[in-house]
């Protein structure tokens, strides 16, 4: 859980795979943020198509951090959040959403086929009457002891239902939608007397606030990490304190299938007997896990991709418990659905997104295709349907079944802009802006004159608004979807597919809504 919360509070994310030239934030290389202004990121790739690695690192009184790095197809010529299409460059953004501590600054490094460029970013601090203050102790042989350098971070205008609603559903789409809604992650650095203060903003009256810490001594191990904390803020709140303490025991082992086999990155939520909000962990690359815990009686679950879910109860007293987890394979052993996406020149399709839905029921799973177009989803036995979109081609649809076996697939997507060839009759499909809020405009040529149908479908297929459904002739046409359902309700944030039909066939896109 702290893992996946210190990764969130970092997570500005980027892309993969080409040289970055004349990298800006704001026009700038080095800028000054508040929380809620827009970042507008511009930069040049080497090779058009490609997209970018990135590196977060924090500067603090000149020494240079390592934070986090990795590959994300966020930052990608012609992608989700890029304004210029496919053209080698790349010009977008969303607003700001997290603020680190006076004096720290965030470096951004974007990386492209081994070329790199650095931008710096300051967080100008706010200045409110709302704050949440206290102190951070470790628990010590004769006196407790402040923990200095720990970082205290808050979820502003997020209660703990909305915090596993996030991690829980954790996606692309759901993390910009999350951000976007007033949702700002704030925070401290810990003092010489392990004292904290983090400004948040006074817009919402008792505003909820999820409060936690991180520091070398979760990294270390040894302590039992504090509990985050539910707090509502209407003012100065004083005195939240958080305390490490020792642990009476270890709750340690592996978790295997009934072959004997280990699981890896299985998911354990331990009921906290001090706090509303669970314990999270996971199970490493070999199946093992360790959680450090006060004497008392604790209810866990344990879940992995294609096996059931397992619930228990473990007792710490006074020692260490050691525990063999095993999980049952859901419906069999289950396989693998992977392949490549290919345009009709056997080029790959970067960045488009698969969704996989299971035919019994359940929620729809969540791919982007990477670099050199491949995709793959570990899944357990049974029917599936799987969606391809993406803003440059045409939507494709198909199903498979998973019998104890891998399914390989190439998907090949034909582009949006038709030719008088095309089936369907409509070309020059364009949609802006596109992530959107509160409306996007939908426009495209049509090539013969007939019927001709407009629909939004939600992520789950569901039809929300029909925008369009009658007889057209030859030419441009504009429609406005301004984020609504048939009844005039505000549609949620989250992913959308539009669909264009015609008598001869129809096209397929993804819209992003963002509040």
């Amino acid at each position: 859980m702290k893992i996946k919360l210190l990764l969130l509070l970092l997570l500005v994310s980027f892309i993969p795979l080409a040289a970055v030239h004349n990298f800006t934030v704001n026009g700038a290389t080095s800028t000054t943020i508040a929380i809620g202004d827009s970042m507008y990121f511009e930069f040049e790739f080497e090779v058009e198509g490609n997209a970018a690695d990135f590196a977060f690192g924090v500067e603090i009184l000149g020494q240079e951090i390592p934070i986090f790095s990795g590959n994300y197809l966020l930052f990608q010529d012609g992608g989700m959040l890029d304004e210029t299409g496919l053209d080698g460059a790349f010009a977008g953004g969303f607003a700001n959403f997290i603020q680190l501590p006076e004096g720290t600054t965030l470096t951004v490094t974007l990386t492209d086929e081994d070329i790199s460029d650095m931008v710096s970013i300051q967080f100008e601090q706010l200045n409110t009457n709302y704050s949440i203050s206290g102190n951070v102790l470790q628990e010590g042989s004769w006196i407790d002891l402040p923990v200095m350098g720990g970082l205290v971070y808050t979820i502003y205008n997020g209660g703990i239902d909305v915090l596993m609603e996030l991690l829980n559903n954790f996606d692309l789409e759901t993390f910009l939608a999350f951000i976007a809604s007033d949702h700002y992650i704030l925070s401290d650095l810990t003092g010489f007397l392990g004292d904290y203060q983090i400004f948040v903003p006074e817009d919402i009256p008792d505003v909820v606030c999820m409060t936690g810490v991180y520091s070398l001594l979760d990294i270390n191990g040894g302590f039992i990490p504090p509990a985050i904390q539910e707090i509502t803020v209407n003012g100065h709140e004083t005195g939240i304190d958080f305390m490490y303490y020792f642990p009476d025991g270890d709750f340690y082992g592996i978790v295997t299938d009934p072959e004997g086999e280990l699981i890896a990155n299985a998911g354990f939520m331990l009921d906290n007997p001090n706090s509303s909000i669970p314990y999270f962990f996971v199970s490493d690359s070999v199946g093992a896990f360790s959680i450090s815990l006060s004497d008392g009686i604790y209810d866990y679950t344990v879940t992995a991709i294609g096996y059931g879910i397992l619930t228990d109860t473990v007792e710490i007293d006074g020692g260490d418990v050691y525990r063999e987890v095993v999980l049952e394979p859901i419906g069999g052993i289950g396989g693998q659905f992977y392949g490549y996406v290919y345009n009709q020149n056997a080029e790959p399709v970067i960045n488009a997104q698969l969704m996989v839905i299971p035919a019994a029921g359940g929620d729809p799973l969540y791919e982007y295709s990477m670099g050199d177009g491949s995709f793959s989803f570990d899944l357990a036995n049974g029917i599936y349907g799987y969606m391809v979109s993406h803003s440059l081609y045409i939507g494709v649809t198909g199903d498979f079944e998973i019998a104890d076996a891998n399914v390989y697939e190439e998907i090949v997507m034909s582009p949006v802009v038709g030719t008088d060839g095309d089936l369907t009759g409509i070309s020059e499909v364009i949609c802006y802006p596109n992530p959107f809020n509160p409306c996007t405009t939908i426009s495209f040529q049509v090539q013969q004159a007939g019927e001709v149908k407009l629909e939004i479908f939600n992520s789950r297929g569901q039809r929300v608004q029909t925008l369009l459904n009658s007889a057209l002739e030859k030419g441009f046409y504009e429609y406005n979807w301004q984020g609504e359902d048939e009844q005039q309700q505000e549609a949620a944030s989250g992913l959308y597919i539009y669909r264009l039909s015609s008598g001869s066939g129809q096209i397929s896109g993804k819209l992003l809504l963002l509040k």
